[in-house]
């Protein structure tokens, strides 16, 4: 701007001394003026190029300060999702969901579930000072961090919550579409894990009052000449580029029902 300024006030002197000098000869009036005009012209573009770097630099900035900020938005958010247990109960304000452990059955601590091959969201930040982009950059990559595991005392069965990330368009509405691509690869698991007569399907559950699409898989295990009956239903919430899948699992008599009603809607 004082550049700007300066050349104003040349412009208005040289306009100035012109007009003194208006008895003089014309020629030489015309080529004073096609000078000032030159050097005017010179000054604002150099001016004009000044401003423009300047507003190039501060946009820049305003990007870098933006993707700080969408960055930051991103970790906490991946950190909201999270819910928390207190004693016998779980709940989870980002999905609006609240689980009360039924008498037999309790919360497993860290170290349970990491002996059952599930990895929570303390593992992932240990040893690392930035607990938010530990949590954002598991899930963005894939990971499927579990938030709670109950189960009996026999670890036979079992209601838990596994978190992921997803594509932000996806919706609830959009549930079933994601199940049915699920569907044979899960079938597959199971099969792997040593299943037997493995039916997984699309299905629908009350959950949370409504009807829902699900998971609902049986299957069969032999254990030491022993026919243990599998029974599974998976009901998955989608929000805001999140999933969270809830899995009720059980052996011997189908007890999934009772398992899910233990989930309810956070007041």
């Amino acid at each position: 701007m004082k550049k700007r300024t300066i050349a104003t006030l040349l412009s208005l002197v040289m306009a100035f001394s012109l007009t003194a000098c208006a008895g003089g000869s014309d020629n030489n009036n015309t080529d004073t003026q096609d000078v000032v005009v030159e050097e005017d012209a010179e000054v604002e573009a150099e001016d004009a190029e000044a401003e423009d770097a300047e507003a190039e630099d501060a946009d820049a900035e305003d990007a870098e300060d933006a993707d700080a900020e969408d960055t930051d938005a991103e970790d906490a958010d991946a950190a909201a999702i999270f819910g928390t247990v207190d004693g016998d109960v779980y709940t989870n304000d980002f999905f609006g969901i609240e689980v009360n452990a039924i008498e037999g059955y309790a919360f497993a601590d860290d170290e349970t579930i990491e002996q059952l091959g599930y990895m929570t969201s303390e593992m992932i930040a240990e040893g690392d000072s930035l607990y938010t982009d530990a949590i954002s950059n598991a899930l963005e990559s894939g990971e499927t961090v579990i938030d709670f595991y109950l189960t009996d005392e026999d670890f036979m069965n079992s209601l838990n919550l596994t978190l992921s990330s997803t594509d932000s368009r996806l919706t609830q509405d959009d549930a079933a579409d994601m199940i049915d691509a699920t569907i044979p690869f899960l079938a597959q698991t199971y099969e792997s894990m040593g299943a037997s007569d493995v039916n997984c399907e699309r299905s629908t559950v009350v959950f949370l009052g409504e009807d829902v699409p699900c998971i609902r898989t049986s299957g069969v295990f032999e254990v030491q000449g022993t026919t243990i009956d599998l029974d599974v239903v998976q009901v998955i919430l989608v929000k805001d580029g999140y999933t969270a899948t809830i899995t009720a699992t059980t052996y011997m008599d189908d007890e999934t029902g009772s398992l899910l009603d233990t989930v309810t809607v956070l007041e």
